[in-house]
């Protein structure tokens, strides 16, 4: 046998070798097993864990089988560095490479946290504590948090009314902090450079122009009365009238729900729009991007005032007689 054919059957033998070890794991690699629903149970992968310490959590995790096929598996992928810190989810129909991609491509377990509009921070607080399964507490102490108000870039003292609402996919694990970064970062989205310029057009601060939003946003749900109500909004604070909105009212008593009494409006607060003809100096809540592009694009009305006509909808009138006799008749 010459020197080259010997080469190369020995080439040959040693890719026969190779095939018939990796046979196996190619094979496992496939093969679909079930696993339970996760529940609570999650693992955890902590930071700087190796291949074959994962390979072991797994196994005493009741995922794995054959751990030492995962790992062989992980370096014929060439992803053995690549193992991603993390909390993960391994439920139903899966294979080991379908576990194996999770982890090299921190595919981490995820929840879906929902943000209503309209809620102040210390509602968004309360779900995040029930999301998060964070303390409340805590929760409040970041609304004055200078870190995250430097995210926010604009000179407040709180992050009432810019934290955006919205439903966000997180990782389980996410701590307050962080859901709280990327509620301010998808604020900032939505609040371009484009609605920046028109605010100026109207000039408007942008803190002005969340405020004047927030205020809308607990005047209606309705998106047919959103910017009628603003137009008459936008009139009244250019004609230096008093807002005399309600909602302004009950966040400085921090009375959210029952009626207002006659001695509540005149409650001593520069959110009292009612004894104070400006916006108050910040928002009431969080408003969502319909009533912010409300505030930035009114209706051009001529109506100064509204009243609630006791079905979801307001009735809109041009003068304080008009306004006086639409009140009575809601009253009967």
């Amino acid at each position: 046998m010459t020197g080259g054919i010997r080469q190369h059957f020995g080439l040959v033998l040693l890719l026969a070798g190779a095939l018939w070890l990796a046979s196996p794991v190619v094979y496992h690699a496939y093969w679909s097993f079930e696993l339970p629903p996760c529940g609570d149970r999650y693992v955890v992968i902590p930071p700087g864990a190796t291949l074959r310490e994962v390979s072991r959590r797994l196994r005493e995790e009741g995922i794995l089988r054959h751990p030492e096929v995962f790992t062989i598996l992980v370096v014929l992928m060439g992803e053995e560095r690549n193992i991603h810190a993390g909390t993960y989810c391994f439920e139903g129909k899966t294979t080991l490479l379908g576990i194996a991609r999770d982890i090299t491509r921190g595919r981490v377990a995820r929840k879906r946290v929902t943000v209503p509009e309209g809620l102040t921070f210390a509602a968004i607080a309360g779900i995040l504590s029930r999301s998060l399964g964070a303390d409340s507490t805590e929760i409040m102490a970041l609304e004055s948090d200078p870190d995250l108000l430097d995210g926010l870039g604009l000179d407040v003292k709180d992050l009432e009314g810019f934290l955006f609402p919205d439903t966000y996919s997180v990782p389980v694990d996410i701590r307050p902090r962080d859901f709280l970064r990327l509620m301010i970062a998808r604020y900032r989205q939505v609040f371009n450079d484009s609605l920046q310029a028109r605010a100026r057009e109207l000039g408007l601060s942008e803190v002005e122009t969340v405020t004047l939003a927030s205020i809308i946003e607990k005047e209606t749900r309705l998106e047919s009365e959103r910017r009628t109500i603003s137009g008459v909004f936008h009139n009244r604070l250019r004609r230096g009238i008093a807002l005399e909105a309600d909602p302004t009212v009950r966040y400085a008593l921090g009375k959210f729900s029952g009626h207002l009494l006659y001695r509540d409006l005149e409650v001593d607060s520069p959110y009292n729009t009612y004894t104070h003809r400006d916006l108050p100096p910040g928002p009431i809540c969080s408003p969502g991007k319909a009533s912010i592009l409300a505030a930035l694009y009114p209706d051009d009305v001529d109506y100064y005032y509204f009243v609630a006509a006791g079905d979801g909808t307001h009735i809109f009138s041009r003068t304080l007689a008009e306004h006086n006799r639409a009140r009575r008749r809601v009253a009967n």
